[in-house]
């Protein structure tokens, strides 16, 4: 059979490699490679299914915390969100709200209630927590002891802002707490109906609710993992997800195995999920990664930078009309991601609007995406990002590139041809190779338009 590679780009597209797989890349403890049942369809082909294997990526940075609770870090969540799962989860094309472990969802006419089915066949992983160190069955108070903790002021939550002032009686519950009181009926709006029913009430009706519990730290929990590991959930995890995390070299790479136990079967009802583990390191040199790529030693490279593009491709443009004969390009939704500066508007520097404005016009947007970042993103005006198409973006102005509007503003406000002007400094994360190549391309424009 063929593995496919991926190289995932800025607007999460992705690069298809056709090279054959190598046996050594099997893990032999799971066996070999092996037919499933069915398959799936790729334009006009029908191509057989497989499972087994291992998946091997890396990621430029290690995760900081895994325990659902005190995930604000979106490597931590990409890895969490294998292991846990919450009432809903987003569909991966169309970004909306899909039923995951809640086989079924209702609303109230307001829009305030929320009635969550739950699913009757989903057991957390194996761990010591548990009586004879198996898993048991879900139910509905496991979502009642997890998100009342994340509206609980305990060590380690740094989650509670999604639920407080939204839903009933979670600001209530939180300053309780945060007295050393732990009522035992929790939060007043998160209710237990049954065993497989969860009720949950809002002050006042939220559109992107639902969204909000796809988040990864809306993740269930066992109350048992809770008690026996407190903080050491960082990395100690217990989940109902496809993967369970087995061995883990801190800050050098980690290893999810196979639920064997997991849920979801596909349309051919084959278990799910088809691979046998992820193996996943860490590494922040992308010239490294792509090298380790190139070699077969990786089978995916995650939002590889455009100035490496053309060590892969014979040209972007010439891969997305097929004519790289070695990759199959396919594209994704744009990513919920955008990179914005902020003013500190404490610097007086910045509290005058000429100041500020200028600025936005001396830069080229529209450059630093067809350019700079080879066509892999798209302008952000304002408001939000396109992959809400929901909500009408079509009336937000923006500031349009006006290089000689930008002097007049500067000059307006004392500082003719930039003279005079303080020098200022920007701090970056190095996580994301964008922010370097973004802020390059903004220093330079600043300095040629002020």
């Amino acid at each position: 059979m063929k593995f496919l590679k991926y190289i995932y780009l800025l607007s999460f597209s992705i690069i298809l490699s056709c090279n054959e797989s190598n046996p050594e890349d099997v893990n032999s403890s799971f066996g070999e490679i092996r037919e499933a049942k069915g398959y799936y369809q790729e334009g006009d082909k029908k191509i057989k299914l497989y499972r087994g294997g291992v998946f091997r990526l890396n990621e430029s940075a290690s995760f900081k915390n895994l325990f659902p609770l005190s995930i604000n870090h979106a490597i931590s969540s990409r890895i969490a969100l294998q292991i846990y799962e919450g009432l809903v989860k987003l569909n991966q094309r169309t970004l909306k709200v899909e039923p995951l472990l809640a086989k079924s969802i209702d609303m109230n006419d307001e829009g305030t209630v929320y009635t969550f089915k739950l699913r009757d066949n989903v057991f957390f992983h194996d761990d010591p927590c548990f009586n004879n160190n198996t898993g048991r069955k879900l139910t509905a108070n496991d979502f009642k002891f997890c998100f009342d903790l994340i509206c609980s002021n305990v060590e380690g939550n740094r989650s509670s802002n999604i639920f407080i002032d939204r839903i009933l009686g979670a600001r209530e519950h939180f300053d309780l707490t945060s007295e050393g009181v732990f009522p035992e009926s929790g939060v007043s709006g998160i209710e237990v109906v049954d065993d497989y029913t969860l009720k949950i009430t809002l002050i006042q009706p939220c559109s992107f609710f639902l969204k909000t519990l796809a988040h990864a730290q809306c993740g269930v929990f066992p109350e048992e993992a809770y008690k026996k590991y407190g903080m050491e959930m960082r990395s100690k995890t217990t989940g109902t997800g496809p993967f369970i995390l087995k061995d883990l070299i801190e800050g050098n790479e980690l290893r999810l195995v196979r639920n064997e136990k997991y849920w979801d079967i596909d349309e051919n009802g084959n278990q799910l999920p088809y691979l046998d583990v992820i193996k996943m390191t860490f590494n922040a040199d992308k010239k490294i990664e792509l090298t380790n790529f190139k070699k077969s030693n990786l089978d995916m490279v995650y939002q590889l930078p455009v100035d490496q593009l053309k060590e892969v491709l014979v040209s972007l443009d010439s891969a997305k009309n097929g004519g790289n004969p070695e990759f199959i390009y396919q594209s994704k939704p744009n990513g919920l991601s955008s990179v914005f500066y902020c003013f500190n508007m404490e610097k007086p520097i910045f509290q005058d609007v000429r100041i500020r404005k200028a600025f936005n016009l001396a830069i080229d947007r529209r450059r630093i995406t067809k350019y700079s970042l080879q066509g892999e993103t798209s302008e952000a005006l304002g408001g939000l990002v396109p992959s809400f198409g929901n909500y009408d973006n079509s009336n937000v102005q923006g500031f349009d590139y006006d290089p000689k509007k930008a002097q007049e503003l500067l000059a307006e406000a004392g500082y003719i041809g930039g003279e005079g002007f303080p020098e200022l400094s920007l701090e970056i994360s190095e996580n994301n190779f964008l922010n370097p190549i973004v802020a390059e391309s903004i220093q330079s424009m600043l300095k040629e338009n002020l």
